[in-house]
């Protein structure tokens, strides 16, 4: 199926599963401007896209909660861009956005005060070969490693990005932690992370 979604608001809703405010599985799916805000599921809490192709720009990811993936959950060849992730919290990892098998491009999105159980406060990326460039990962929060972005074996190109004032309160990476395959990193800033 196609989806578009132009200034829908997907809020307060509770899955016992995936994708809290919404999952979009095969197909396309294009959120634009649209806020998912305070939904509650599995993995992907306020949104899960499994095998979709497509955008989800200029939208609001905000107050969500899941097992991976609080805010947003994606894989295949999806784009992220121009959204603001805040606030989400992830029982496990990736508070902000999970990528997984991500093949795609996470660009130009704001990424704060995001917090996770383990690893990636901010994201969590496994097994992706995608871009991930001009974000601004700040104030987030992981209980073990990588407080601002996790990068679990695959081999993104990581550029551009602003890595400010994360925090891996237990274990490795303030900023990011890359490990188990060559990723690429090029021109990103990282200051005050601990």
């Amino acid at each position: 199926c196609s989806v578009s979604l132009l200034r829908t608001e997907v809020s307060s809703n509770r899955a016992w599963a995936d994708g809290g405010g919404a999952r979009f599985e095969g197909g396309t799916a294009d959120p634009s401007e649209s806020p998912f805000v305070s939904n509650t599921g599995a993995d992907g809490g306020g949104a899960m896209f499994v095998g979709a192709a497509g955008v989800t720009q200029e939208s609001v990811f905000e107050d969500n909660t899941g097992h991976v993936g609080g805010g947003a959950w994606f894989d295949a060849s999806y784009t992220f861009t121009r959204n603001v992730v805040r606030r989400n919290v992830a029982l496990y990892s990736g508070g902000g956005f999970a990528g997984v098998r991500h093949a795609g491009e996470i660009r130009y999105n704001q990424i704060y005060e995001n917090s996770c159980g383990t690893d990636g406060g901010g994201g969590f990326t496994e097994t992706s070969t995608g871009l991930v460039a001009r974000n601004d990962f700040f104030d987030n929060v992981a209980t073990d490693d990588a407080g601002g972005l996790r990068m679990l074996y695959g081999g993104a190109v990581i550029e551009d990005n602003t890595f400010r004032s994360n925090v891996a309160s237990g274990g490795d990476g303030g900023a990011m932690k890359v490990s188990h395959n060559k990723n690429e990193l090029r021109n990103n800033l990282f200051e005050d992370n601990a």
